[in-house]
């Protein structure tokens, strides 16, 4: 006598609206990438495993995203909302998805699904890109130099980043802000680092690209490699 097993899921779409902190961002998300942005939430369950509870958030219509990789910009954007969620609204959900739809006429789509617990510390760890990214806003050069790991420091690192920027900037203007755009995991030998990347908006409209690496870590805030193009 064969045995049939079968295995019930079950999906459902809550229809309920973004709390003033997953609005922000939405926002947030909107204003980096110049993008339209939306949100679903729900949840899924199947018999014998973990309910699923999710907050999704769509993103579309950006000439940024074209020319990034798609997977490490779900990664970000997984990152920027968990940022801003209260730790009650992280309690709601256990897990984030980004679903990105390309601008062009392929009209590619990534549905990418991110569990809380492994955005905690890439989340904590985006303080190394903000603190060197003002920084460099801030032309505190030697501020910057002391960030990078002291076996990777150069000499004259402060002065070499100083005449660079000085240099971009004569024919671009000052620095307006930074944007990040894209996260990674790296894997060096079996040690994790973490990439962050993004770019400078200078007056006339320049981007000018850069990334960093840093510890996986979180407890080791150096800068273990930067690279600006």
């Amino acid at each position: 006598m064969k045995k049939v097993l079968s295995i019930l899921c079950f999906s459902f779409l809550l229809m309920s609206c973004a709390s003033e902190n997953q609005q922000k961002a939405l926002a947030k998300v909107a204003d980096v990438y110049n993008a339209k942005t939306g949100f679903s939430k729900g949840f899924s369950t199947s018999v014998g495993q973990e309910k699923i509870t999710y907050f999704r958030i769509k993103v579309s219509d950006s000439d940024i995203i074209e020319n990034l990789i798609l997977e490490n910009v779900a990664s970000n954007v997984a990152i920027m909302v968990y940022n801003d969620l209260t730790e009650e609204e992280k309690k709601d959900y256990t897990n984030i998805e980004v679903e990105i739809t390309k601008k062009d006429t392929t009209q590619e789509k990534v549905l990418r699904n991110f569990k809380l617990e492994e955005l905690a510390n890439p989340a904590k760890q985006v303080t190394v890109f903000e603190t060197l990214s003002n920084a460099v806003m801030n032309n505190d050069f030697e501020l910057m130099a002391n960030l990078i790991e002291p076996q990777y420091r150069q000499p004259q690192t402060a002065e070499k980043m100083s005449a660079y920027f000085k240099n971009f900037s004569s024919q671009n203007g000052k620095i307006e802000s930074y944007k990040r755009t894209q996260f990674a995991l790296r894997n060096i030998d079996g040690v994790s680092y973490y990439v962050y990347s993004g770019f400078f908006l200078f007056e006339n409209g320049k981007h000018l690209n850069y990334n960093l690496e840093t510890h996986s870590d979180i407890n080791n805030k150096y800068v273990t490699n930067i690279h600006v193009d």
